[in-house]
């Protein structure tokens, strides 16, 4: 809603967009995929390779975005 779209303005305000949306989009989906794993109770039904999976699928997830939100070093200059 509205305090999503102030959060956003301003990061895009302070830094890149290249690096404020992608960290912005993996926070919500975070916090939506673990919000949900509590309200809908399906911590509880998981297995236990589930279990293992889960918190490793999220791991992936804020890897790949810290990946391509990373500034590439620029290259050395010859001497």
């Amino acid at each position: 809603g509205a305090v999503q779209t102030v959060v956003l303005n301003r990061g895009v305000g302070r830094f890149s967009s290249l690096l404020v949306v992608p960290v912005f989009v993996a926070a919500f989906v975070t916090c939506n995929a673990v919000g949900g794993g509590i309200l809908f109770d399906e911590f509880g039904r998981m297995t236990a390779a589930q279990r293992r999976a889960y918190p490793a699928g999220l791991g992936l997830l804020v890897a790949g975005v810290l990946t391509l939100a990373a500034k590439p070093t620029p290259p050395a200059e010859p001497p």
